[in-house]
């Protein structure tokens, strides 16, 4: 979905197509630390099956934050910055006139927000199906998710002005207008 987020922005002129880069920037930071932890769940669970991942929190309270928190803001849950990407595409929808397109795109995220919450809420808060061996993993496996979750909330915060700045560029070149 988050593709498709990107092309309604390309879609929708300069503004929607910085949304769009800025969501690139963003989907890359959040999903990079998804999938690092993902890794720490396969290691603890030994499956790639979300059936087989139960009580991650009491497993693994470390990954279990890890994981929650970047399925909030893999969602677009503030602080996120791809919160500030789908409001600005939002936002230049209903600006354009197509409200419609903006109302859509709303409710099929809302959509996509109900099966990966639905989904994923067992893995956090279930019973503890892993082996129990154990405790926490070293901190170099938990580091990296870290510091993608923090330059995704701070992007969201605060755009640096010179990320800003390129965002700006890339759009007025694209487009050969300024945003």
């Amino acid at each position: 979905e988050n593709m498709g987020i990107m092309m309604i922005g390309v879609a929708c002129g300069p503004v929607g197509l910085f949304g769009a880069l800025l969501h690139g920037c963003g989907h890359s930071l959040i999903k990079s630390g998804l999938f690092l932890t993902a890794g720490n769940i396969l290691h603890r669970y030994g499956s790639k099956q979300i059936s087989a991942v139960s009580g991650l929190m009491k497993a693994d309270h470390v990954s279990g934050w890890l994981w929650g928190t970047g399925l909030l803001f893999i969602t677009a849950a503030p602080p996120s910055v791809l919160f500030v990407s789908e409001f600005t595409i939002v936002k230049e929808l209903i600006g354009s006139g197509r409200i419609w397109a903006a109302v859509l795109m709303l409710l099929l995220l809302s959509c996509v927000l109900y099966g990966m919450v639905f989904s994923s809420f067992k893995m956090l808060a279930g019973e503890r199906t892993d082996s129990g061996n154990g405790g926490l993993l070293p901190w170099y496996r938990y580091a990296p998710q870290i510091l993608f979750l923090v330059l995704a909330a701070g992007m969201g915060l605060f755009i640096p002005e010179s990320l800003g700045e390129f965002l700006k560029s890339a759009a007025t070149a694209a487009m050969g207008k300024n945003p």
